[in-house]
């Protein structure tokens, strides 16, 4: 009989860890994120307003605690408006006209508290903190994968920074829309509204 009691605080216990690893999650998701640069920052580096980023995400949501702790790792494309115009070899053969584009890695990662708007908790509003780097930033003639002769390529820097922002998003069951406000402490982009559509798998 005594053994009773102690099968209970076993299953109890159980119990209770499996409801506490149930207020966390955590989703992969591919997104598309458009964000704009400073109009001096346009100037300096040669570039239009506009850039688009396509990421990979990890997002870990803690119900319990009501937190989130987002890391994205992508592509960034600008709108290069001081175009190199040149004739290359492309693939030891293959005389083509080509056009520069400006491309570069994005990294971000942030954290914050999240809260949701329904019992469902499909809809949501969050404040964060976080810092966005654009390394590897050049202008270049040279398609990926290919074997190009004289190609021109152009290196500089495009800053990112620390952020903070304020979201409302919702999510589907393999997707999710977001709408944020982000203010930067400083760098080459601008505050402004960022709209973020993703998919999980």
């Amino acid at each position: 009989m005594r053994k009773i009691p102690l099968i209970n605080s076993l299953f109890l216990a159980f119990l209770a860890g499996n409801a506490a690893a149930a207020g966390v999650s955590s989703t992969t998701t591919i997104a598309v994120q458009h964000f704009t640069l400073k109009d001096e920052s346009q100037q300096e580096l040669g570039l239009g307003d506009a850039a688009n980023a396509l990421e990979l995400f990890y997002k870990r949501n803690n119900r319990d605690s009501g937190t989130v702790f987002t890391a994205g790792v992508g592509f960034a494309s600008y709108d290069d408006q001081a175009k190199i115009n040149q004739n290359v070899t492309i693939n030891g053969g293959r005389i083509e006209s080509r056009r520069s584009e400006v491309r570069s890695l994005i990294v971000e990662v942030d954290y914050g508290i999240q809260r949701y708007l329904d019992t469902a908790q499909k809809n949501y509003w969050n404040l964060r903190a976080g810092y966005t780097a654009l390394p590897l930033a050049k202008r270049t003639t040279k398609q990926s994968g290919e074997t190009c002769n004289g190609c021109a390529e152009e290196k500089f820097t495009i800053d990112g920074g620390a952020y903070g922002a304020f979201a409302v998003g919702h999510y589907f069951s393999k997707a999710e829309l977001s709408l944020e406000y982000r203010q930067y402490a400083g760098g080459d982009l601008n505050n402004g509204l960022l709209f973020n559509v993703g998919f999980s798998f």
